[in-house]
């Protein structure tokens, strides 16, 4: 299999502030008067990752004071209505198809069937890590990362449609020796996804043909301690943009360009650490929002937002 990779610099960052949630965003918590520093807690009900759905919002659930937690599905009315009781390990990702998670503690990928509401089990290799699971637009097929955990070399990005059927798979080595995050569809030909790249030190965003093998890198920059990691991305079909986030601003990237435009500024007491389901010109977010309690306590909670790329607003959606 020939890769050709084709690295395009960095431009210039513009600015285009989106209005903040009514928190304190211009405030960093000073440093702890304590020996023991900050502790954070997590307080009441917790949502994570928000995904999309005909049939509403799927999300990650976590109660603090009762510890019950699993997947939730949150409909039009904001009820919340537990669908599975077991953990996912990592993100999930849904469809109008179905729901695709690894269990946190048995390691099974699985599909849920919206169709006859049940599992099917397509990876269960004790050798094998699944991460990152993203189907594509039309629920037809979904791909994810599969990390060999013997040999990390041999890291795949696996495409299979919902029969379980492998379409396609790639070796991360045979492109360059870094890690891959956050795959999302930009069209049947095109997928994207965020990088680490601990040999040069550096943080960026691919594009890849899966047909010609041509990987694209608009976006490339250190990886220091002031840098964070990309925590999501996702594709616009309305804006034919990529959004991303690193927890502390959106950036955009018009496709097929290279330009990035800063969209939303946060600090201590408002963290954006996931973005999901474009519909139209909105998006789901996963907003962390936290308060100084005393010298040693910060509380955290993590709740659902929608946020409006037009009119530059985010909302919160459930609290």
């Amino acid at each position: 299999m020939s890769c050709r990779k084709n690295r395009i610099a960095e431009t210039p960052i513009t600015s285009e502030l989106i209005d903040s949630p009514t928190v304190d965003v211009n405030c960093n918590f000073p440093e702890s008067q304590s020996q023991f520093g900050y502790s954070f807690y997590e307080v009441g009900n917790q949502y994570y990752n928000p995904i999309s759905s005909g049939n509403g919002i799927y999300t990650k659930f976590f109660n603090s004071n009762t510890n019950m937690e699993g997947i939730a599905l949150i409909n039009d009315s904001n009820k919340v209505q537990i669908i599975s009781n077991r953990k996912a390990a990592s993100k999930i990702s849904c469809s109008t198809t179905g729901l695709l998670w690894t269990d946190y503690l048995t390691r099974e990928t699985k599909l849920y069937s919206f169709f006859n509401n049940s599992d099917a089990v397509f990876e269960n290799s004790p050798n094998r890590e699944i991460s990152n699971l993203c189907f594509n637009r039309n629920g037809t097929k979904f791909m994810y990362m599969c990390k060999m955990r013997d040999d990390i070399t041999k890291t795949l990005l696996i495409i299979r449609d919902i029969s379980f059927n492998e379409l396609d798979s790639f070796r991360v080595n045979d492109f360059v020796p870094e890690a891959w995050y956050n795959l999302v569809w930009i069209n049947d030909d095109v997928i994207a996804m965020s990088f680490y790249n601990p040999v040069e030190e550096t943080i960026g965003i691919h594009y890849l043909n899966i047909k010609t093998k041509k990987l694209l890198t608009p976006y490339v920059t250190p990886f220091t301690a002031q840098k964070f990691a990309i925590t999501s991305v996702l594709w616009s079909s309305i804006n034919q943009s990529l959004y991303f986030c690193d927890g502390f601003a959106i950036s955009k990237i018009p496709y097929p360009g290279s330009a990035r435009t800063i969209s939303f500024n946060s600090c201590d007491t408002l963290t954006l650490l996931s973005l999901s389901s474009s519909a139209g010109t909105k998006a789901f977010a996963e907003i962390v929002t936290r308060k100084k309690k005393s010298e040693i306590r910060i509380e955290e909670k993590h709740s659902i937002y929608t946020i409006d790329f037009v009119s530059k607003k985010i909302s919160p959606y459930l609290d």
